[in-house]
């Protein structure tokens, strides 16, 4: 199944990197653009908006029924706020 993410990010102050990873029942699944994680920064972002994480297809070898995990991380040494509000995960053709 391919997946949209979305995050709810809220008005910030401050220019955070954030980085995304996907896991699937413990596994890492790398995102369609090929990159390790997916980064925003929160600047980028000055009204509170929806904000596309990008793609991931989960593999069928994860079966029907797959625990789902996004870990944030925030760059070190990062000044201003860190909002997340929510997270979608939208099916997607």
């Amino acid at each position: 199944t391919r997946y949209e993410i979305r995050a709810w990010i809220p008005s910030v102050k401050g220019e955070v990197e954030t980085s995304y990873r996907l896991f699937a029942s413990g596994y890492e699944i790398y995102p369609e653009n090929g990159e390790d994680a997916i980064t925003v920064t929160q600047a980028q972002n000055q009204d509170a908006q929806w904000v596309s994480l990008g793609f991931w297809s989960i593999p069928e070898i994860h079966g029907t029924a797959v625990s789902l995990n996004l870990q944030m991380g925030i760059t070190s040494n990062s000044n201003g706020e860190v909002g997340v509000d929510a997270i979608a995960f939208i099916i997607s053709p």
